[in-house]
């Protein structure tokens, strides 16, 4: 690998770890949430607040039940190579966002769940990328760049 290839991987690896970094700390149930603790901690020691009126309507569209198990906010890990999304967490938040974007268990979680996501709970969720550094810069020899 190149001076060159080498700045290149260094900087993909600073700004990949940067965005993972903006990450929730702690997620509250849905239930806490609606009941007021709605500012959490950040792997980047800051805060984000949820926003109510997302909060409600997330929930309105839940069995009543989900607000006790299910957590937010909630992590997506977002494969650009493929499209795809993964819920970080528990199987419950992923049926929670299958259940409000009317998808059923076989069908992937895409972009287009993805930008319905953003559009109506932006503050409900965090993406991060799931890229492996390899793919981005072009094979082996990034090792020790770091």
């Amino acid at each position: 690998m190149d001076k060159d290839q080498r700045r290149l991987t260094k900087i993909v690896f600073d700004d990949i770890h940067s965005i993972n970094q903006s990450v929730p700390r702690e997620t509250v149930t849905l239930k806490v949430a609606l009941d007021g603790k709605r500012e959490i901690s950040l792997k980047d020691n800051t805060k984000h607040l949820m926003d109510m009126d997302e909060l409600k309507d997330f929930s309105e569209r839940l069995p009543s039940w989900m607000r006790w198990i299910v957590r937010v906010p909630i992590t997506l890990a977002y494969n650009p190579t493929t499209g795809t999304l993964k819920v970080i967490g528990s199987e419950w938040e992923e049926k929670a966002l299958r259940h409000v974007l009317g998808l059923e268990p076989e069908e992937p979680l895409n972009f287009l769940a993805l930008e319905k996501l953003i559009m109506n709970y932006s503050s409900l969720i965090f993406i991060i990328f799931d890229v492996k550094v390899e793919d981005i810069v072009g094979g082996d020899g990034y090792e020790g760049v770091l």
